[in-house]
């Protein structure tokens, strides 16, 4: 299945699934919880999906994108980005998933894939982006710090830590998820 029609599945499955709880308030598109980025939208479409990301607090609670949702987005409410299928890049892969967690918010990144999705076949797949989809004996963190040769000191990832640990306690707890389609 391409992607396109992978989007147009999931939203339509989503949609016919969730109703009129679908809304927030008027049953509308604007008042949707859930949307779909692709290159083929209207420019006000794809403008008013990225304004309500942009915000503090959207209304989208989903948004099932391809990658033409990216480059230069900075939308402070994404906590989760789900791949359904591995970019061919662990360069482009770190890329995507640093779209999630900008306001020092805790992430998460999911990949989903199969034998397939990360064939040599597949036009573009790197080794690097296949070693890491079958990577299962270390931290998947480290290889991706390791790619832009980030080496810490054991002092400064402790300070890191502390960090990271005083920020957590701060945070609010929102969750929005975009998912990529490639």
């Amino acid at each position: 299945m391409e992607s396109l029609e992978a989007l147009s599945y999931c939203y339509y499955y989503i949609s016919y699934h969730l109703q009129d709880l679908q809304y927030r308030g008027e049953n509308v598109p604007e008042n949707r919880i859930f949307g779909q980025y692709q290159k083929d939208y209207t420019d006000d479409m794809k403008r008013h999906i990225v304004t309500e990301l942009t915000k503090e607090n959207p209304k989208f609670r989903l948004v099932l994108a391809t990658v033409a949702l990216g480059m230069g987005l900075n939308a402070p409410s994404i906590s989760q980005i789900i791949h359904c299928r591995p970019p061919t890049t662990l360069e482009r892969y770190m890329q995507e998933i640093g779209r999630a967690g900008r306001n020092c918010q805790p992430s998460k990144a999911l990949l989903y894939n199969n034998n397939s999705d990360i064939s040599k076949a597949r036009k573009g797949m790197s080794d690097d982006m296949i070693n890491y989809c079958k990577h299962e004996s270390s931290c998947l963190r480290e290889i991706l710090v390791n790619i832009l040769d980030f080496k810490m000191s054991y002092s400064t990832r402790l300070l890191l830590f502390f960090a990271v640990m005083v920020i957590r306690q701060h945070r609010t707890e929102q969750i929005h998820v975009v998912f990529k389609v490639n």
